[in-house]
């Protein structure tokens, strides 16, 4: 709760999930009361795409100081599904994990290049396990739960990498709120 007389300045929070389909949301926070301004999913092997995510940023910078940007922590490797590599050797399958995790790799360091030409301070990352745990309360929540309780928590129906992002920018809001919170209420 704020000082008598002392009004809280927002805390505004951009979460992201890279991949095929990158998701992307933005989230602001008064008092403890995060909801869900903004969201998109975007194909960033386009140029259309990395204009989108321009756009996305530009329109969030527009609605107030973002105080930082919120990505899950990359996994150290990727493995293919049984199916997708059947009937593959050993070396096929490798260099499919390896494409993918470059792919991600680099999509990473797209939207953190954006976030840093933008100021907008690019936040720690967080697990899987701290993004379910958050937003599901439970480490073995599998992904359509988490967007079950991101649709039950912020009233709105999205699609996967986009509810992906609102989880991930609502767990690191949580994990980071003090911080955040002091970031906000500093003068511009």
């Amino acid at each position: 709760m704020s000082p008598e007389g002392a009004t809280m300045k927002p805390i505004l929070i951009i979460g992201t999930d890279p991949g095929d389909t990158t998701g992307v949301a933005l989230l602001q926070c008064i008092e403890r009361d995060p909801v869900v301004l903004l969201w998109d999913e975007i194909n960033l092997a386009t140029l259309g795409g990395q204009r989108r995510l321009n756009a996305f940023m530009d329109e969030a910078l527009a609605l107030g100081k973002v105080h930082g940007l919120a990505m899950e922590k990359p996994r150290h490797s990727y493995i293919p599904d049984r199916n997708k590599t059947r009937g593959m050797n050993f070396k096929e399958a490798i260099a499919i994990s390896a494409n993918i995790s470059i792919g991600q790799g680099c999509r990473r360091g797209e939207i953190r290049a954006r976030a840093i030409d933008r100021d907008i301070p690019v936040l720690g990352t967080i697990t899987s396990d701290q993004v379910k745990a958050a937003m599901a309360s439970s480490l073995r929540a599998s992904k359509e739960q988490v967007a079950q309780a991101v649709k039950l928590r912020f009233g709105v129906d999205l699609p996967e990498h986009a509810a992906d992002a609102v989880a991930i920018a609502f767990a690191v809001l949580r994990r980071d709120y003090a911080l955040l919170h002091k970031r906000a209420q500093r003068p511009r």
